[in-house]
């Protein structure tokens, strides 16, 4: 069978790994029109999924379930910690707001104890939140969401729209239906620390990975080579929380409408104050 002889929108929803090798970027991003438009937001184009395709409905799920911050503090499965907590206080990242991460329930709540996504396309871990001038937890909105995941380069990830039960084992989830053009669009969350008194992200180096790790040939350069996990590094002590590096996608959820679309910050710059976030913190390796 000639892959290139069939229509790339026939199939990504089936053979999204045999896509890869056949279809060109502008290829799959037309095929992506099926269920997103494109959008132009401060002179950069973007795809806004509709609200009734996966990733629109998951938005919509998540905006009603999360509507603002005191929502997410409330919640118990996931629970919902501060990303950057500032002392007593909520950092605020520029281009990314207030975020919260689930996290497993460690005694000690941090970096050190996240909770990774399932990669269920409705099953963020991180939420962002938009602090505005106000003090009021309620009225902080949710601006975006996000999906974090262990970095395995040779593994790309990609976000499912359910799972099934495998028929040889019932107690057991298998992935089923990716949701198509996703697996390009993650990118790589340099391991680091937050630091607990101030909320910034301090992006690690080789002189924070543990002998153990350097003996093993891990080296944080190049950028994306290594497996870096997070007993990879040294501990931060008590004012720093580690973690390793990580596969991330960011979506923002338009004003009004709520659509979602992909992007590393939020194209509508609803967070323009606040600490400014690192260049090596977020990188892509998809080239």
């Amino acid at each position: 069978m000639n892959l290139n002889s069939i229509p790339c929108r026939v199939l990504l929803p089936a053979l999204q790994a045999m896509v890869l090798s056949a279809c060109t970027t502008e290829q799959i991003r037309d095929a992506l029109q099926v269920e997103a438009d494109n959008v132009t937001v401060n002179g950069n184009t973007y795809l806004l999924y509709r609200s009734d395709s996966p990733f629109g409905e998951a938005a919509s799920t998540i905006q009603q379930r999360f509507p603002n911050m005191k929502e997410a503090r409330k919640s118990d499965s996931p629970k919902f910690i501060d990303s950057h907590p500032a002392g007593v206080n909520h950092a605020e990242l520029k281009g990314f707001g207030v975020t919260m991460v689930a996290h497993n329930g460690g005694l000690i709540p941090g970096a050190d104890d996240i909770e990774y996504s399932s990669a269920r396309v409705d099953d963020p871990n991180l939420l962002f939140f938009d602090k505005g001038r106000s003090g009021k937890y309620k009225e902080w909105e949710i601006i975006g969401m996000g999906y974090s995941m262990p970095y395995r380069p040779q593994d790309r990830p990609v976000l499912l729209t359910r799972t099934q039960l495998d028929p040889l084992n019932p107690f057991t989830l298998l992935p089923s239906d990716p949701l198509p053009g996703v697996v390009h669009r993650f990118l790589v969350h340099e391991a680091g620390y937050h630091n607990l008194l101030n909320g910034e992200f301090i992006h690690a180096t080789d002189n924070d990975l543990t002998n153990a790790a350097i003996n093993a040939g891990k080296s944080i350069y190049p950028l994306g080579e290594h497996i870096i996990d997070h007993d990879d590094m040294k501990s931060g002590g008590a004012n720093k929380k580690r973690h390793g590096r990580m596969w991330t996608l960011h979506v923002w959820f338009q004003p009004g409408t709520g659509r979602p679309v992909v992007a590393e910050t939020d194209p509508w710059y609803r967070s323009v104050n606040g600490l400014t976030v690192p260049d090596v913190a977020f990188y892509d390796v998809s080239n």
